[in-house]
């Protein structure tokens, strides 16, 4: 099962869930690690909806050869982690997409 997200079933989710509190992680995460799963851990005590949104392959810029993983491979394995409930992939360069779509409390 995919937690992958669009953007108009995004808002519509938010729109029904307003009483919920919502925890926003942006990054590129093409090799998920150990801090990265502390971070979402850690981050997920602060709500009760961890969104994790990740930049879209063209707006990355971190070398040659990168990603290392496309954006729908990332957006697979994060997925999969049982803590994440949704992964949204961003539309702009930077996580402020992101941040005016979802208006995460944290």
């Amino acid at each position: 099962m995919t937690k992958l997200i669009d953007k108009k079933n995004l808002i519509k989710f938010l729109k029904g869930n307003k009483n919920k509190k919502i925890v926003l992680c942006h990054g590129v995460f093409d090799l998920v690690h150990y801090g990265h799963l502390k971070h979402f851990k850690s981050a997920k005590k602060y709500g009760d909806i961890l969104i994790v949104s990740i930049t879209k392959d063209k707006f990355i810029k971190k070398g040659f050869n990168r990603p290392i993983f496309n954006e729908i491979k990332r957006a697979e394995y994060l997925s999969e982690i049982e803590i994440v409930d949704f992964v949204y992939i961003c539309e702009t360069e930077s996580a402020l997409d992101s941040i005016k779509t979802i208006k995460p409390n944290f």
